[in-house]
């Protein structure tokens, strides 16, 4: 009897902490999948959800999906006029109002030109390939915008965690694909959880390491210490593979136009050094070969950090964009559209 007590309180106990979460806004299940197309990842079709971040819920946006997915307020139609904005968490940016996002920023600084969001988090560079080719059969797209990532290219080998189906094999260097298997019965009901979601999505604790994480060692070694910047640790050949792959993919789609925006090690710029690296250097080199205009973050906010103290992450547990930096690459972009193409 005592026992059936016992559990009847914890029972309780769990109903008010769910009703509590529900109350707050925890993070909601995302449904994301194969919903549109084999290799692209969104939400499913005008789907609502909460995001935020951490345990004290920074950032909280209530979200809605369109009608292709994508966090994009306006439904996509098809309208060879559009610009659409490729990338990954850095164009998504669900942590921010969508006003400041760089889709938006964009479009404000053409004015006239409507900007499609097609961000996919955790995604690299042959997913940025499948999503413009579905944009532009799907939706008449011929104007892109790509923002790469630093690490972009690395990623983008089969295995790394970030890529939603097309990568490159990192023993043969062959086409290969890592498309994600659809959640189980188990975690797909958890999702639905607001408990389960602020455990796992908010304090970022992982089941398979739980033990871990409540007892940690008492002398855990130092983590290892590279002098290597993360987008350099994949060998020359690899990377040429990967960026000589994803040019030809750009060149493949006739009567196309594209602009890349490069992201920089930020961290050392702020600190007042020039960045560098080998990967980024052969990529940019690659860009200009195949005539294809980059929008280099790296002086732009090498010129920002002379003029202003004000950082350009959201904060120091989010090295995303914030809206300054949204704007710096939007006005920086802006003029390449607005000019014809060559």
């Amino acid at each position: 009897m005592r026992a059936l007590r016992f559990l009847a309180g914890v029972m309780a106990a769990l109903v008010l902490l769910e009703l509590l979460c529900r109350a707050l806004p925890v993070s909601t299940a995302t449904h994301t999948a194969y919903h549109f197309a084999p290799d692209i990842i969104t939400y499913p079709a005008h789907h609502s959800f909460t995001l935020s971040s951490g345990w004290d819920l920074k950032n909280a946006q209530h979200l809605r999906s369109n009608n292709a997915g994508f966090l994009d307020s306006r439904d996509f139609t098809h309208d060879p006029s559009a610009i659409a904005v490729i990338g990954d968490s850095f164009v998504e940016a669900n942590m921010l109002p969508e006003a400041d996002r760089l889709s938006r920023q964009l479009e404000r600084e053409l004015a006239q030109t409507p900007v499609y969001a097609m961000g996919g988090p955790g995604s690299s560079l042959f997913d940025y390939l499948a999503r413009a080719r579905f944009a532009q059969e799907r939706f008449g797209i011929r104007t892109f915008l790509i923002v790469v990532e630093r690490s972009d290219v690395r990623q983008t080998l089969c295995g790394s965690g970030n890529t939603h189906g097309p990568c490159l094999d990192v023993t043969t260097l062959q086409p290969g694909n890592d498309r994600q298997a659809p959640a189980g019965k188990l975690k797909a009901l958890a999702r639905e959880s607001a408990l389960a979601q602020y455990f796992f999505s908010q304090l970022r604790i992982k089941p398979e390491a739980l033990g871990a994480q409540l007892f940690p060692p008492r002398n855990p070694q130092a983590p290892h210490q590279t002098s290597v910047p993360p987008e350099d640790q994949i060998d020359d050949k690899a990377a040429d593979e990967i960026i000589h792959r994803f040019f030809a993919g750009l060149a493949a789609m006739p009567d196309t136009r594209f602009v890349l925006v490069l992201d920089s090690d930020r961290e050392a710029i702020h600190a007042g050094r020039t960045p560098s690296s080998r990967v980024l250097t052969r990529f940019k080199a690659a860009a200009a070969t195949a005539g294809v205009p980059i929008v280099d973050t790296a002086p732009l906010f090498a010129a920002h950090y002379k003029a202003s103290p004000l950082r350009l992450e959201v904060g120091p547990y989010d090295k995303h964009w914030n809206p300054l930096a949204m704007g710096i690459v939007a006005r920086a972009s802006a003029p390449l559209f607005a000019s014809p193409a060559k």
